[in-house]
């Protein structure tokens, strides 16, 4: 992705992808994320909000789900990712 890709005047970040087409998903808090998809005519831009436990932000909560969450467990809870 060549151009920086701001929203209320904050910049996204690719937490998820990017893809080979420069799409990405953006982690913005708890279960919200910011899509920006690059077609061939248009760019998508959307606001989503996650299932709990839908780690991939896929609409389901599946084994790809499970393991995200047991690869990133954190029993102390010493690196918790939300302010």
């Amino acid at each position: 992705m060549a151009e920086a890709v701001t929203y209320d005047g904050a910049g996204l970040s690719a937490d998820f992808g990017p893809a080979e087409n420069g799409s990405f998903r953006d982690h913005v808090s708890e279960r919200r994320f910011r899509n920006v998809t690059y077609a061939a005519t248009e760019v998508q831009f959307h606001n989503l909000f996650a299932f709990q436990g839908d780690t991939d932000v896929d609409k389901d909560v599946d084994i790809t789900d499970f393991n995200s969450l047991t690869f990133n467990f954190d029993p102390d809870g010493a690196t918790a990712p939300y302010s």
